[in-house]
């Protein structure tokens, strides 16, 4: 028994052998499934073109206004200027040439040197005093003097408070050099300024002189 409410219509008949059954889309070709692909391709063929085509246009203009490039580079002077004919020039000889040391000047010699010591005034009055215990020790540092060369040591006794050790005096700056060379000569350790002393310069001896 048929149970079913409506009539019969187009699409209670059994389907052709062959043809679909259902709502179907119909089939698509090769060429539809192809075709966004192929207008993907060109768009992007076309898109790379024009980006080569406007790069070398810029590369063109570029080299366009800059001018044309040189097909050989100028020399260089070893001074660093650029020279500009086709060739540096040949250096001359006083360029090629390094200066010549100059002679270091003669030193001067001796009888040439502006500033000698000052002579010596081996004629000033030199009074040798002994302040010690020994005998004719000062006339012995006299004679030592006079062999020296100073012709006006003489010989006496000291008076008064003596120095620690033997010490050369003299009275101003005028006798300094004199001074120090009389020092020299007994083996004393320099000589100092005394502006009270009664003459140029004196030589107070004490145990500690070796003569």
């Amino acid at each position: 028994m048929n149970d079913y409410p409506y009539p019969k219509d187009e699409f209670d008949e059994p389907p052709v052998p062959g043809q679909p059954v259902g709502v179907h889309l119909p089939r698509r070709g090769t060429w539809d499934r192809l075709r966004a692909f192929v207008i993907v391709l060109v768009v992007a063929a076309l898109l790379a073109y024009g980006i080569v085509w406007w790069f070398s246009t810029q590369t063109t203009d570029k080299k366009t206004a800059a001018g044309p490039a040189t097909s050989s580079t100028a020399p260089v002077d070893p001074t660093g200027a650029p020279t500009t004919g086709e060739s540096a020039e040949e250096p001359t000889d006083a360029e090629s040439t390094p200066d010549e040391p100059e002679e270091p000047a003669d030193e001067p010699s001796d009888e040439e040197t502006p500033e000698q010591s000052p002579e010596l005034d081996q004629a000033v009055p030199i009074r040798v005093l002994n302040s010690t215990n020994v005998s004719g020790l000062a006339a012995s540092a006299a004679q030592s003097l006079v062999a020296d060369g100073w012709t006006g040591a003489e010989a006496a006794n000291f008076t008064g408070t003596p120095p620690s050790v033997t010490s050369v005096w003299y009275q101003s700056e005028e006798y300094a050099d004199e001074a120090e060379a009389i020092a020299e000569s007994l083996g004393v350790q320099g000589a100092t300024l005394v502006e009270s002393l009664r003459g140029p310069v004196s030589v107070i001896l004490r145990p500690d002189y070796s003569g």
